[in-house]
């Protein structure tokens, strides 16, 4: 059985970033996927202090809270669903400060040469407004977050308007539809 970690960036509980997620995964079939679900508002982790004690000791982060087990998460999943809303051009501090702690996976992969078995990404983002290139900043830092759990993007949803468009999981249909049969297909693989 595939394990599906989804990464949620949003503190809003009934909001947009989770209505796409649910719509997404939705059609999982959950026979076939362990779906393990990190809300970021609801763990209490800490920003890394740059203490180095990562880059000194294989796999030991000096602070100790609510990022141990997502440590695991990160290791040994095959899926990672990376969901967010922009919150003035890049991803909210808590889901920030996850990403931040990885340096304890990116020194194991480019100080100790241990890296983890290979991933399967997909970013999941929305705002309640639009610009030309408004996810360049996040699928950027996306990218470096995930080129450190040795994880590809195999497919970006991203859907804009949110604020103004109360139709936008209708309106953005086929997206999600093709970001559906994305995932089933990475679990067949």
């Amino acid at each position: 059985m595939k394990k599906i970690l989804v990464i949620n960036g949003s503190p809003n509980k009934k909001g947009h970033t989770k209505n796409i997620v649910e719509k997404v995964l939705s059609t999982i079939d959950t026979s076939k996927a362990d779906i393990i679900n990190v809300d970021c508002y609801k763990k209490q982790i800490m920003p890394c202090v740059d203490c180095k004690g990562c880059s000194h000791k294989i796999g030991q982060c000096s602070i100790k809270d609510d990022m141990e087990p997502i440590y695991d998460y990160l290791k040994n999943c095959d899926i990672i669903i990376l969901a967010s809303p922009m919150y003035f051009g890049m991803f909210p501090a808590p889901l920030k400060a996850i990403m931040d702690r990885c340096q304890l996976i990116w020194s194991e992969k480019y100080i100790f040469n241990k890296t983890t078995k290979p991933k399967k990404g997909i970013l999941i983002f929305d705002g309640g407004t639009e610009w030309k290139n408004m996810y360049m900043p996040m699928e950027t830092i996306a990218k470096y977050f995930f080129n450190t759990l040795n994880c590809t993007i195999e497919y970006k949803l991203f859907i804009a308007n949110t604020d103004k468009d109360h139709h936008y999981l209708e309106n953005n249909a086929a997206s999600i539809l093709s970001c559906q049969e994305t995932i089933s297909n990475l679990l067949e693989i």
